[in-house]
């Protein structure tokens, strides 16, 4: 499984909020899980964030939905 394009953290750090624009406990706050867009594109920026890379064994696309579903169903719920 590849991904193509610009590295998201190298943008992050150069598209900082400007100094005073958020309060210093707003990127701090917890944010839904599931919505309309993910965390991050209306709501403040991250505090801090996680990357990961997989060897994904998945044997066929249906192997690799179940997979997505279920890291997504155990991710929301640590949120909670």
């Amino acid at each position: 499984l590849a991904l193509a394009g610009s590295c998201p953290v190298a943008h992050a750090q150069k598209t900082q909020s400007a100094p005073g624009t958020l309060s210093p406990y707003a990127r701090n706050e917890k944010q839904p899980f599931y919505g309309e867009h993910q965390a991050g594109i209306l709501t403040p920026q991250q505090a801090a964030m996680m990357l990961v890379a997989f060897d994904v064994l998945a044997s066929d696309k249906a192997d690799l939905e179940r997979l997505f579903r279920l890291l997504t169903q155990r991710r929301s719920e640590e949120r909670r």
